[in-house]
Order: C-alpha cells, then sequence, then structure tokens
C-alpha cells in the first residue's frame, strides 16, 4: 500500500520479495557505479554485503546510522573498509555473514559477528575452510568445511 502510493507521488519504488538486505545492497552498488551514494541503515548484514560486492573503482559508498550517536550520525565508508581488509577478506565475508548469522540464518550460541571475523583474519585454518565456500566444491568438501569451521569457531 505504502508503494503504491510513493509511486503515484512520482518516485521510483523497488519492493523486496524476499530478504532485502540483498536488494539494498545490490541497488546502492549500481547507484555507486553512477554517482556517490549514501544508504541509510542500522544493519551490520548491510555493511558486510556492501562490501563484498561494491566495485573498488566505483564512485563513493556509504552506510550511515539512521540514528545519532551523541550529536552525530556514525557513517561507513566502504572502500576504506575494502582497502582495510584486503580483496581475500572481502571475498570471504558472505561466509562470516552467513556462518555468524543473518536475516536467513539462526545466529551461533555464544558467537557475535565479531568472532568469525577475528578469526578469519587471524587463523589460517578458518580461512581455508571458509575459502571453500566460495570455491566450486563437492557437498562433502562444503559440510567438512563447515564443521571444522564450526570447530574453530567453538576453540576446537
Amino acid at each position: 500500500m505504502l508503494s503504491q502510493k510513493l509511486v503515484s507521488a512520482g518516485c521510483h519504488v523497488i519492493q523486496a520479495e524476499g530478504d532485502a538486505d540483498v536488494l539494498i545492497a545490490k541497488t546502492a552498488v549500481e547507484c555507486a557505479n553512477e554517482c556517490s551514494t549514501t544508504v541509510i541503515g542500522e544493519d551490520t548484514d548491510l555493511l558486510i554485503l556492501l562490501i563484498f560486492s561494491t566495485n573498488p573503482e566505483s564512485e563513493a559508498l556509504y552506510l550511515q546510522s539512521e540514528k545519532k550517536k551523541g550529536k552525530k550520525f556514525r557513517v561507513w565508508d566502504v572502500h576504506w573498509f575494502q582497502r582495510s581488509v584486503g580483496p581475500e577478506m572481502c571475498t570471504l565475508l558472505t561466509f562470516v555473514h552467513a556462518i555468524a548469522g543473518c536475516d536467513t540464518t539462526s545466529r551461533l550460541f555464544g558467537i557475535g559477528k565479531g568472532v568469525p571475523l577475528r578469526k578469519l583474519k587471524s587463523e589460517q585454518i578458518f580461512r581455508k575452510q571458509a575459502r571453500v565456500f566460495s570455491e566450486v566444491a563437492t557437498k562433502d568438501e562444503v559440510q567438512n568445511a563447515g564443521e571444522e569451521a564450526l570447530v574453530c569457531l567453538y576453540g576446537g
């Protein structure tokens, strides 16, 4: 109903059938190919998707918080994050996004989003397991890598 009202007022409306984060990230990336773009939202999942999918050569792309922290809004520069973590880490972020819990998967008990990110940065074995998810792999390879990654996350 809101979409219909906005369209009748002359606004361009895009409505997600499924997970809105994917559509928001895709739309923002397309816009950033043309001009500097700011996405307003609070979702860490959205930041991860933007870092993963943004062309490093595109125009500036930012994620701005909806709420002020003190007197200012928080703003994250997607290109800065890409440069900071490097291309391989950007590729592996979707693994962290999925294993740490996102809108379509449950969060692991006692494990926040920071733990897999830190392990990805510091532990070669965890990176090796994460790479399996971004390659062409068999069902057994994915299952084994997933189990080993979970064991690693819980300190095994």
